[in-house]
């Protein structure tokens, strides 16, 4: 995924077919949409969290890129999820993979736990090659 511009609240990006895909975010991060020619393809919903020990990071509560078809599997969302944690400087976590619905909306369906594991997998391979 390559950056093509960026601004406080947009960034400009070009996707995996060569699409120039606009991310705008409001609330501070809560919510990241994504737009192709002024058209909705989909946005991302976060909701800050805070653990006991003061650890803050980002839920995924809502995720889907299916407003205008084939916008899936291009890397928009991949670079949503890294514009937040770059911006943010917030680990960025996502729900459970089970037949439970959480009322936060952050449980993982369709695609979800496929895309969910990406993440996780591209940053562990991007934390092992760091210097120790």
């Amino acid at each position: 995924m390559k950056m093509v511009d960026t601004m406080d609240d947009q960034k400009v990006i070009i996707d995996k077919n060569g699409r120039n895909i606009i991310l705008k975010t409001s609330d501070g991060y809560s919510v990241v949409d994504a737009f192709f020619e002024g058209g909705l393809v989909g946005s991302f919903h976060f909701d800050e969290r805070e653990e006991c020990n003061d650890n803050t990071y980002f839920l995924v509560t809502n995720m889907h890129l299916e407003m205008l078809p084939g916008f899936k599997r291009k890397g928009i969302g991949t670079a949503i999820i890294n514009w937040v944690k770059e911006s943010t400087d917030l680990a960025v976590t996502f729900g459970r993979d089970d037949v439970l619905q959480c009322e936060d909306g952050s449980h993982l369906t369709g695609d979800g736990p496929a895309f969910a594991e990406h993440i996780y997998e591209n940053q562990r391979v991007i934390n092992s090659s760091e210097p120790k």
